[in-house]
């Protein structure tokens, strides 16, 4: 059986505001978008997903998110019920959106570096949080470390 949302469920809460903002008219609705955003954003708190869930969400390849996690762009955590690393819910929610946007505005290169762009101006929290991830994108790739991909130097065990 389901269990019941509480009021004190903050998706619960997220929902009810939108409800009330919804029926309470236009000069309403932004604050309560606001406070509903807050209260899932509240409720994103701590939690974490897999980094296979955050490439289907952000609608990459798992070696992507591999990727940006090696480069240091999108940050994982040690949760302790988990073997592995994992990305923090909160910073992946609000990357989902910006990169959506992006999407629909046409784009189809560079979304992680511009959503984590969008995210440093949006606010003092995000850019704390953010600022060094945006930073170390900055930094240039170690290209001494590629192979040539040239046919003629495959190998029979490549």
């Amino acid at each position: 059986m389901a269990r019941a949302a509480s009021a004190s469920d903050p998706v619960a809460s997220a929902y009810l505001t939108l409800r009330r903002a919804r029926r309470e008219g236009p000069d309403d609705l932004a604050a309560g978008l606001d406070r509903a955003q807050q209260q899932l954003e509240e409720a994103f708190e701590g939690r974490t997903t897999s980094k296979a869930e955050a490439a289907e969400r952000l609608g990459v390849s798992a070696q992507t998110v591999d990727t940006w996690v090696e480069r240091g762009l999108l940050p994982t955590v040690k949760d302790p019920r988990y073997a592995r690393e994992r990305v923090p819910l909160k910073l992946l929610m609000a990357l989902v959106a910006e990169v959506e946007e992006l999407r629909q505005q046409g784009r189809k290169r560079g979304l992680l570096i511009e959503a984590l762009s969008r995210l440093e101006t949006e606010g003092e929290d995000w850019g704390k949080e953010i600022g060094p991830l945006v930073e170390r994108a900055g930094e240039p790739l170690d290209r001494s470390q590629y192979v040539a991909a040239r046919r003629d130097s495959w190998h029979p065990e490549d």
